[in-house]
């Protein structure tokens, strides 16, 4: 489970990755970049444990692992939810268009803006 220290908004969600763990890596390396370009603070990733049916059913049938991610901005809730939807769209389509051999197992669930 995520441990957050600081008071302020975060923004959390789910993101179905590759089982093959370089795939995984490049894969949270683009959502990572995207985060980045917007000017957003990337606290951590934390693995999820799923069941193999569980997991098969969300990413239609293959393999998958699930990470939770967890990012920060010091910006109005508005802004920010925007820009949490704008590193969803850019990732997925990025990744997408890749040439993975396991590209269909990623997505990003919807990034929520949240406060503490």
């Amino acid at each position: 489970m995520m441990k957050i220290s600081e008071k302020g908004l975060f923004g959390t969600g789910l993101v179905f990755l590759p089982e093959y763990s370089y795939e995984a890596v490049l894969c949270m390396e683009v959502i990572t970049k995207f985060i980045r370009e917007e000017g957003l603070e990337l606290i951590e990733y934390h693995d999820l444990p799923v069941s193999l049916p569980v997991s098969s059913k969300i990413v239609g049938g293959g393999e998958t692992h699930v990470a939770q991610v967890l990012i920060k901005a010091n910006l109005d809730k508005d802004i920010f939810e925007k820009k949490l939807g704008l590193v969803r769209k850019l990732a997925e389509q990025q990744i997408s268009k890749s040439k993975l051999k396991h590209r269909q197992s990623f997505s990003v669930g919807n990034l929520s803006a949240i406060w503490r």
